[in-house]
């Protein structure tokens, strides 16, 4: 038996995690092996706990998230994995609560019963998953339309933003299949989460600064314009 699964289950408990979809995902897998249903989900700069409120912090585990996200498409399919992966980017405080309720609604259900749901707006479990997801798309689309670009001397494109949501990783593939072998940048002030574009690959990573170099020379005639 594991150490988890020893560990005595808690009433009116707050799971905290890393703020990350894995760190959210390996939280809701800690619940089931805990037998225990939290009240909320949250990284630790969100965590508010309610009067009398237990706290568990939950470590991220990259395997069990997989385990999660392989449950969700086996019993609701690639859609409802999709609004899962956007709403747990949402800054909305419910989000957590949502995606977890989602989660155990699909998972007590055989696939047949699921198909379609998260399109059902009006569901009580799917519809706060559907919002979310919606929201947070439209937040992509609108970081889409209006990030800009600067160009600097080692030949780097940045923008930086502030969207309402850790749109970060939604917004990599799009742009870099846009610059093709142009290297960028894609820094997020709000979550302090960079995208970076090698010119291959892109990935993401956690920063709270960025050193630049001088602009370009054409950069700069642009920006005293």
């Amino acid at each position: 038996m594991s150490v988890d699964a020893m560990l005595e289950p808690l009433g009116n408990v707050a799971y905290v995690h890393d703020g990350t979809t894995e760190g959210r995902l390996s939280a809701i897998f800690q619940a089931y092996v805990l037998h225990e249903q939290p009240e909320d989900f949250s990284s630790e700069a969100g965590l508010q706990p309610r009067l009398g409120q237990s706290v568990r912090y939950i470590e991220t585990n990259a395997a069990l998230a997989s385990r999660v996200k392989a449950g969700i498409v086996r019993k609701a399919g690639r859609d409802a994995w999709d609004a899962v992966l956007h709403a747990s980017l949402s800054d909305d405080p419910s989000a957590g609560v949502a995606v977890y309720r989602f989660v155990r609604h699909v998972m007590a259900r055989p696939p047949a019963a699921n198909a379609g749901l998260i399109r059902n707006m009006a569901h009580p479990v799917a519809g706060p998953v559907a919002r979310l997801d919606r929201s947070v798309m439209n937040e992509r689309h609108l970081m889409m339309q209006f990030l800009r670009f600067e160009h600097f001397e080692n030949g780097i494109w940045f923008a930086k933003c502030n969207p309402k949501a850790n749109v970060v990783p939604l917004l990599m593939g799009w742009f870099a299949g846009r610059f093709n072998a142009e290297r960028f940048v894609i820094y997020d002030e709000v979550h302090q989460v960079a995208g970076i574009y090698d010119g291959a690959n892109w990935y993401i990573a956690q920063t709270d600064e960025v050193h630049l170099p001088q602009r370009s020379d054409e950069e700069a005639a642009m920006q005293a314009v």
